[in-house]
């Protein structure tokens, strides 16, 4: 039998470190003002009762090149709600129900049902492979990240477009709830030298290891961008 663990597995809108982003403008280039505003995500985490399962696994290469067996799995959530971020395990059998491989992974869901590739390192061919997740891993409170060094790092303006382009909105970010990160998301708006807003957008974020530096945001704006506000919630899917 051979086992193998990776990292962790992206299912649905992201993982590790994704950000969905899109709003912008930009004219000259403008010494970038840090101005943060962070609200919310200081309640549990959401998901109440519902769990995440792991559902009609399909092999679709008993043993590669590389001793690996290949499979499709499904997640799906037990009810409306995110349920969270779980440790899933996955064993591959033989075609007499033999163990011949196992793997260990952090599974995040974000949409459901999800189809998401697995391989295995086995011993010996597999025709069938199972899943099943323990418990919720992201349980801490409160629920949310440390979000710091929220400013404008660029601007550019489109061509042949005068007074619109794209503004970076870079920050860092540092799990605070203990235990395993969870997922949120969050609303960032870029601000001209007025105040006023010029362009904003939304986005999920999941740091698997907790926190990360010089994280970046991409804000379509129809301004010159000096400010920008990020503010994050528990991701409910």
């Amino acid at each position: 039998m051979a086992s193998g663990k990776r990292s962790a597995l992206a299912v649905g809108l992201f993982l590790a470190v994704a950000l969905i982003a899109g709003l912008a403008w930009v004219g000259g280039r403008h010494e970038p003002r840090i101005r943060q505003t962070v609200t919310g995500g200081d309640e549990p985490g959401p998901g109440g009762s519902g769990v995440l399962s792991i559902e009609g696994i399909t092999v679709t290469d008993s043993l590669n090149n590389a001793s690996q067996v290949e499979a499709q799995a499904v997640a799906t959530w037990s009810g409306d709600e995110f349920p969270g971020i779980y440790s899933c395990s996955f064993v591959a059998r033989d075609q007499n129900g033999r163990e011949v491989g196992r793997y260990e992974d952090i599974v995040a869901s974000l949409s459901a049902p999800h189809s998401f590739p697995v391989k295995v390192e086995a011993s010996s061919p597999a025709t069938s492979m199972d899943g099943r997740c323990g418990d919720r891993l992201d349980t801490g409170t409160p629920y949310r990240y440390d979000l710091t060094n929220v400013h404008v790092t660029s601007g550019h303006e489109l061509p042949g477009v005068p007074g619109n382009g794209t503004a970076t909105v870079g920050f860092d970010a540092n799990w605070v709830g203990g235990g395993q990160a969870g997922a949120v998301t969050c609303h960032v708006a870029v601000l001209n030298e007025a105040g006023a807003v010029i362009g904003s957008n939304d986005f999920n974020l999941f740091i698997l290891m907790g926190s990360g530096a010089d994280l970046t945001a991409s804000v379509d704006v129809s301004g010159a961008p000096a400010n920008a506000e990020l503010d994050c919630s528990p991701f409910a899917g």
